[in-house]
């Protein structure tokens, strides 16, 4: 008797510990998301002045070109 509760409470434990190791993951997965978004909004803010006047000169460009 005591083999069988034994072995029902170490099923019960495995399927919380499974849950609880999914549940780690999304929000390892989630952080890494984060860190990336971060990453990327940083790397164009540093470059966002730059990039602004590049994009000016090139409109310049094309409308003199196409312009009367």
């Amino acid at each position: 008797m005591k083999v069988r509760q034994v072995n029902l409470l170490s099923k019960r434990l495995g399927k919380r510990g499974r849950s609880r190791q999914a549940g780690v993951t999304s929000i390892e997965y989630g952080l890494i998301a984060a860190l990336i978004a971060i990453a990327i909004i940083g790397g164009l803010s540093a470059t966002g002045g730059a990039n602004g006047s590049i994009w000016t000169v090139w409109t310049d460009k094309v409308l003199a070109a196409f312009g009367p």
